[in-house]
Formats: structure tokens, C-alpha cells, sequence
């Protein structure tokens, strides 16, 4: 009998598991699917560690306010260039508390405690950046709100630099608390002063507090959340996910484009059960009494598919967490619902249907969308990131947004949004929900060695390769018949979220007509590198990989440490040349590289000066990172000279740079 023939009885067969089986080219998705829960009652303690007139005993000694009026007066000239969910803009501040403080505290209760006022003039609200690294091991720090009392922390040495939470009123109160009069020092080197409250959505949304209490029960996975880009404040959705273990950790879905990278991850605080205080009423409820966490770990994101899964900090206390359905992209015509934060306003729900799948939208921005069309509903910028979730509760998307706002009067005609995947994004998170079998490992490509590969349409295979350190040149070519695509990735291949073409300094897929492709790499990074060949039709060929290792005399490493200053100073240049006579090309690692995104930025020049990469941002810590192209931290020119150059402009300070090693070849 054919195997082809074969493999279609057995598919019929066994209908559901091939069918599902098939769908990505090697990730089980029988099992992939969950209903939502909700956690156990939990006795530890969510939000704030004091009441308020516990905080209130720590006020008695004050120290004079620090005041910035850099951002007063403009607030609805900052509104009118703001981005939709942009509620906050960043201004300098830099201080540290012993400018301010006495030399020695004086006695609170039965601690010693000192606080600064911290205002920016006609601010709704502020979020602060703080270094406490050099507090005592005693020592602890709270952010005050001046009119509740709401504390948020305490906060110690360890936390190190971060961005507080957001603080309601134009001032801040920061309050130092420690066992005894002696105290170390923490800097306030940023805020971000908010200059647009909450606006009210559009009075054509629906508010949650009216709909019934099974939905309202499943909104306790909802959170609505703040966090800091470039010093600028945004409002964003996002939502709990359950997990197949039932250990109920703070997974949390949300978008891409709120949340992409590590050093925002940091600034997320969410707030939790912002709702009306009743059907209709207009108002919502007190936001400083309500549950709250701060701070968060990137598990995964995709800027193709607008998509990120967070690891929430602290405990969420009992709240509902949100089944899934990643088997299958939802139908045309299934029902939806969204549960969400439209313009940072308390919750509002929006019903629709899915009326297209697949799709790029956002001016191309985002592949294999899903387009929802609303009933007499809509979202607003804030709404970005929520979830949409079918009949049975199970999310199958996030918001990416796009669509039009149309609201006359309480009628919403004519309204649709885009969102991210969740059957596409799945095969990243997978390991933290669970629910799949892991793919096979592949095989493995030597060097020089031809491997064959025979593939029906939308079937995959894949390799690894491991290359040893100081290789010059990789190639990885297929040749044959039909149509075969070849993707070669350092990192893991994200499929089938990673279709399409691509022509980056660690992943190349020429994405061409035919079964002839090859791709090459320059100086690629040691390691386990990735191969994947997708047969966009019927396809055969061969396989194989080359490359070549250089470690003759007149190529190699040495040490070479240079350094900014930590932290760096303003309206400074610190520029250090590595010179290789005779050398063809050279480069310089970088263990830790941090500057202000897109305000103070690095550049990498050759030995006639020529810029050959520009950077800015939190981009290299422990040796690696995404920078210049590459993920292993090293930056290249040709020729016998490479220059690192930091210029600082006159505002924000951050970390700077550090080098270890120079190599030449």
C-alpha cells in the first residue's frame, strides 16, 4: 500500500488527532485546551502592608519638597500629541536622600522614619524611578499616597532600580523607615508625570457591573494596568491564565505592543477589580483600596503575532483564572466577548462575532490576526491587550485594536478590532500551560554532510546544528523539487508564527518560489543553531551545512574591560578604541550595555569613522542580548580599528556600558 494512502486511512481513523495533529507541523494540540477556575482562598496579604494610620504615625518629620515644574501648565498640549493610551509623560528629577534628609532620623513610634515630598505641578498622578541600592540592610522605603495614605511597599536594597508604581495627585510622599537613626541612601533619578486622568469610556459601552454574575465572576481575571516606556506612562488590558499543573501562577496575556521587552515587563503594576459601583452609575470605584501588584517577568512575546505572557510579581489573592482553546483558530462566526479597560476607565464588556482569520492588519504590523466585528460595541485605546474569549470561556485572542470608535449617543454601529492568535502563539507558552506534547528534537547537521528531507504541503522537518566557537562563515543550502522554504534561526523557531521571510544577523529564510534557497552567516555565535525546512507545497531535496573555523595565528581574542561611568554623567561623550594592526576584522564584547532608549545612544564606528551601528536601550546584560544584529553581545566591523562611543544628552541617567573582551581575525 502507498504510505500516502496509508496515512489518509489512518487519518480517518483517527480524525481528530491527526487533524489536530497537523494543523502546525509537529505540536500535539489534543489536549490542547482548558477550562477557567478559580484559585483557592489564599491567606496571604494583597496590596498595601499598612493601614493608613499606620502610615500616618511615619509623617510627623518632613523634609522640604522637591518640586519640578518642568511639565507645568502643559497638560493638554501633551494631550493633544499623546498616543491613545499614553496617560503619562517622563520628566528629570535627581536627587538622593541625603541631600535632604538630617544626619540622623528621629523616632516614629517605635521606628525612626523621614519623608520628602515629591510633586511635579499639575500632575493627576506620578510615577517615580528610584535606586535603593545603597539603603541598609534595614532600611525601607514607601510611596505615599498624600491624600489616602495608601503605602505602596515597603521597598528594600534588594529591589535595586526600578520604576514605583503609579501614585494618584500631583504629590508623592517618600518615606524612609529603618530600626535605628543611622540610614543609607536612595536617588529618585525620574518621574513620569501623568498629565490625562482616566477619561470616562465612550458612553456606548456596556458596563460589566450590568451583565450577569457568571461574567462578572470570570472579570476577576482581568486586570488593568500602567506601565513605563521611555519615561512616558500608558494604560494597557490584561488577563489571568490557567494552568494545566493548577498552581495558579499570575500567567498573564496581554499585548506586544504594551509589553515587549524585560525592562517594561519591570514597571507593570496592575490594578484589580476596577468596576463601576453599581449598574450604570457612571463612577467608578476607589482604585487606592483596591488589590494591586507591581512588577512582572517576560515570559514570552511576539511582535508578529502583537502577543506576551507575563509572570506576574506577588500574590493575585482568589481570583478567577481564564480557560483557553489553542486546538484551532476560532471559526467565522463564532461569538465573542471581551472583557476590558477602555481609555484606563473601569470595566466594560464588548460582544461580537469573528468575521475574518488569518489576516495582516494593523497597517501590516501583525500576522494571522483575527478580526472581530461588534454588536453595537466597541473598544477604546486601554482596551489593548484584553483577551476575547468564546461560549465556553475559553480565551482565543488579545487585542491589537485598529478598528474604528463610531459611538453616537449609547448606539456603537459599525465598530471591529484586530486581534493576536492565541492558537499561534501557543506553541511558545505552551511550557507554561501546558496541554501539548513536545515535538521531536530533529536531527542534527555536521559539517559538510548532506541530509535528505521529503515533505507533503504544510509539513515540516527540522535539524540543529551545534557549531564550536571562532567559526568564520555558516551556510546552510537545500536543493530539489517542489516548493521548500528554509528557515536557519540561532534562537528556537517560533512555528508557524515565524513564516514568512526574514534576513536578520541570526535568522535568515529566503522565502522564495522553488526548492533552491540558501542562506549565510558572518561570524556566527557558537552554539545550538536551528534548522527548519517548511514544504510550501510538495517537496523533496537535500540538505547541508558548512562552515568554517578560523583560530589560526592571526585571529583571537584578549582581554580588553572599558567602562562608562556607573552611572553615567549628562551631556558627555566616553568614547574607547580597540586598534588590531594588520587585522581584516575586528570586534569588542559587551558584558552590559543600558542607556536611555532613544535618548542617549551607543555607537559603533570603524577606523574611518564610519558609523556602522547606532544603539540605544536596555539592551546586553550578562554577556548577551539583542544588539547590533546579534544575540551573543558582540559587535563587529571590518578592518583594524573598532571605536565605542556613549553620547549622553542633558536629561535622564542610566547605566552605561561595560566591555570584556576584543577579538581580531
Amino acid at each position: 500500500m502507498d504510505n500516502r494512502l496509508r496515512a489518509m486511512l489512518l487519518c480517518l481513523l483517527m480524525f481528530w488527532s491527526c487533524a489536530l495533529f497537523a494543523q502546525d507541523g509537529g505540536i500535539d494540540r489534543t489536549h490542547a485546551r482548558l477550562s477557567g477556575a478559580m484559585s483557592p482562598p489564599s491567606s496571604a496579604k494583597v496590596g498595601t502592608a499598612l493601614s493608613p494610620d499606620q502610615t500616618a504615625s511615619l509623617m510627623g518629620h518632613m523634609a522640604r519638597e522637591v518640586r519640578s515644574n518642568y511639565f507645568d501648565g502643559f497638560n493638554e498640549d501633551l494631550k493633544t500629541i499623546a498616543t491613545a493610551n499614553q496617560i503619562g509623560e517622563g520628566f528629570p528629577l535627581d536627587f538622593h536622600a541625603r541631600e535632604l534628609a538630617p544626619q540622623r532620623l528621629k523616632k516614629a513610634g517605635d521606628r525612626f522614619a523621614w519623608t520628602v515630598p515629591v510633586s511635579s505641578t499639575g500632575a493627576h498622578g506620578m510615577r517615580l524611578k528610584l535606586d535603593l541600592t545603597n539603603l541598609e540592610a534595614d532600611d525601607q522605603v514607601y510611596l505615599v499616597d498624600a491624600d489616602s495614605l495608601y503605602a505602596f511597599g515597603p521597598y528594600r536594597a534588594d529591589k535595586g532600580e526600578f520604576w514605583g508604581p503609579l501614585v494618584d495627585g500631583e504629590t508623592t510622599l517618600v518615606t524612609l523607615v529603618s530600626n535605628d537613626a543611622n540610614f543609607g541612601d536612595f536617588n529618585i533619578s525620574e518621574g513620569s508625570h501623568i498629565f490625562k486622568r482616566r477619561k470616562a469610556a465612550k458612553i456606548c459601552e456596556d458596563d460589566l457591573n450590568c451583565e450577569n454574575s457568571q461574567l462578572r465572576d470570570v472579570a476577576t481575571a482581568v486586570g488593568h494596568y500602567s506601565f513605563v516606556s521611555r519615561g512616558s506612562t500608558y494604560v494597557c488590558t490584561g488577563t489571568l491564565l490557567r494552568a494545566e499543573d493548577n498552581s495558579f501562577q499570575p500567567y498573564f496575556l496581554t499585548a506586544n505592543h504594551c509589553v515587549g521587552s524585560q525592562s517594561v515587563a519591570d514597571t507593570v503594576h496592575v490594578y484589580w477589580d476596577y468596576r463601576s459601583t453599581s449598574c450604570d452609575s457612571g463612577q467608578g470605584v476607589n482604585k487606592s483600596s483596591l488589590p494591586q501588584n507591581n512588577g512582572s517577568q517576560l515570559l514570552a512575546t511576539n511582535d508578529n503575532l502583537d502577543t506576551t505572557l507575563l509572570l506576574l510579581n506577588g500574590n493575585v489573592g482568589q481570583r478567577h483564572f481564564m480557560g483557553w482553546n489553542a486546538q484551532a483558530v476560532p471559526a467565522v462566526g463564532t461569538n465573542i466577548t471581551c472583557i476590558h479597560h477602555p481609555a484606563g476607565d473601569y470595566m466594560r464588556v464588548s460582544k461580537g462575532r469573528v468575521t475574518a482569520t488569518g489576516e495582516r492588519a494593523c497597517g501590516n504590523s501583525y500576522n494571522d490576526e483575527i478580526r472581530i466585528d461588534w454588536i453595537d460595541s466597541l473598544t477604546e485605546g486601554g482596551s489593548s491587550g484584553s483577551a476575547i474569549f468564546n461560549d465556553n470561556f475559553e480565551v482565543v485572542g488579545d487585542e491589537s485594536g485598529c478598528g474604528p470608535e463610531n459611538c453616537d449617543g449609547t448606539s456603537a454601529p459599525g465598530n471591529y478590532d484586530w486581534y493576536g492568535s492565541f492558537f499561534h502563539f501557543y506553541p511558545q507558552i505552551s511550557q507554561w500551560l501546558g496541554g501539548d506534547t513536545p515535538p521531536p528534537t530533529g536531527d542534527v547537521l555536521k559539517n559538510g554532510e548532506s541530509q535528505s528531507f521529503d515533505l507533503a504541503r504544510n509539513a515540516t522537518k527540522s535539524w540543529t546544528l551545534d557549531l564550536p566557537a571562532n567559526v568564520s562563515q555558516l551556510t546552510v543550502t537545500i536543493t530539489g523539487s517542489g516548493d521548500a522554504d528554509l528557515y536557519v534561526k540561532r534562537a528556537a523557531i517560533n512555528w508557524p508564527g515565524d513564516r514568512g521571510k526574514h534576513d536578520e544577523a541570526e535568522f535568515k529564510a529566503p522565502y522564495i518560489s522553488g526548492s533552491s534557497e540558501s542562506v549565510t552567516f558572518t561570524n556566527p555565535g557558537s552554539g545550538t543553531w536551528n534548522v527548519l525546512v517548511d514544504g510550501y507545497s510538495a517537496s523533496s531535496g537535500t540538505i547541508t551545512a558548512t562552515w568554517q573555523v578560523g583560530g589560526d595565528t592571526g585571529s583571537g581574542t584578549e582581554d580588553w574591560a572599558r567602562a562608562t561611568p556607573h552611572n553615567y554623567r549628562n551631556n558627555q561623550t566616553y568614547s574607547y578604541t580597540y586598534t588590531k594592526a594588520g587585522a581584516n576584522r575586528v570586534g569588542v564584547h559587551f558584558v552590559r550595555l543600558d542607556t536611555e532608549a532613544n535618548y542617549d545612544f551607543v555607537s559603533i564606528k570603524d577606523g574611518s569613522g564610519n558609523t556602522i551601528y547606532r544603539v540605544s536601550g536596555n539592551l546586553i546584560s550578562n554577556g548577551s542580548g539583542s544588539a547590533f544584529g546579534r544575540t551573543d553581545g558582540w559587535a563587529y566591523v571590518d578592518g583594524d580599528s573598532i571605536t565605542v562611543e556613549l553620547v549622553t544628552d542633558g536629561s535622564v541617567r542610566d547605566w552605561g556600558y561595560q566591555t570584556d573582551q576584543a577579538s581580531f581575525e
